[in-house]
């Protein structure tokens, strides 16, 4: 799997693979999931690498951040401490990835995306007070519940990102 998690193609055909030998495959998870795939007890989880749109810079930056200050508390947290690599794109394909759903439902944090960003451009001002960017990030980020997917639109979203049923 690791040889090949970045290609998306070559990817769907291992996690097909190995989840017919009977292992589990487990999706990403922002506080969880390593850079690469990695063999956790029972189970495979897969990593960063594998999300397509994220590219590199983003997955470093989100394990350093979870390695020198621990988990992330909360969605705020998360944007606060990864603003300076987080975009449109790469929040699209961590949400459609199963990775930030700690925080909320994939369906509200889509239908959201736009106000994840401008809190996440506006700590970018505020972080530069250590005091100030600490409390910015614990600060509740509310957001109306939107529309839950159903079961058929994640798997939808799930395929788009990994190209096959990982959940399932």
């Amino acid at each position: 799997l690791r040889a090949n998690e970045s290609n998306t193609d070559e990817l769907s055909k291992f996690i097909n693979e190995v989840t017919f030998q009977g292992f589990k495959i487990t999706i990403p998870h922002i506080n969880e999931s390593f850079n690469h795939v990695s063999a956790i007890d029972d189970y495979i989880r897969l990593g960063f690498v594998c999300i397509k749109g994220v590219w590199s810079e983003v997955w470093e930056t989100i394990q350093k951040q979870r390695q020198s200050n621990g988990p992330y508390q909360s969605l705020g947290d998360f944007l606060t401490r990864c603003q300076s690599v987080i975009n449109k794109k790469s929040l699209e394909w961590l949400i459609k990835s199963w990775a930030l759903d700690c925080f909320n439902d994939r369906g509200t944090l889509l239908h959201h995306m736009d106000h994840l960003l401008e809190r996440s451009k506006s700590s970018h001002h505020i972080s530069d007070g250590w005091l100030f960017g600490w409390w910015f990030s614990q600060q509740s980020l509310e957001l109306e519940q939107h529309n839950q997917l159903t079961i058929i639109d994640r798997l939808k979203l799930e395929h788009d990102v990994f190209k096959t049923f990982v959940w399932a």
